[in-house]
């Protein structure tokens, strides 16, 4: 995709559709405040959740409320696991 293939836009464009699906369900259900988004999709940061974003804001039930879910990259990544597992005092 980032070089220009077609077909791999064409995958990613549907892998974020129906990730924005995935997350409106959430959203709509749970209405967090916050939805941090780590791993792999995570680490793409803006390229897949601005599209996404658009998405949720299209889809969502909670259109005319103040309080919208904020859709943001997991600071952590990857790491978030291994640092709360080493937190953990037993």
């Amino acid at each position: 995709m980032r070089a220009g293939d077609e077909s791999g836009k064409k995958v990613v464009d549907w892998y974020i559709h129906y990730l924005g699906i995935g997350i409106t369900n959430i959203v709509n259900t749970f209405q967090p405040n916050v939805l941090c988004v780590g791993g792999g999709i995570g680490a793409e940061r803006e390229t897949l959740l601005e599209p996404v974003r658009k998405i949720v804001a299209e889809e969502r039930y909670s259109v005319h409320t103040m309080d919208q879910t904020r859709i943001c990259s997991a600071r952590l990544g990857n790491d978030a696991g291994v640092i709360g597992a080493a937190l953990l005092d037993e």
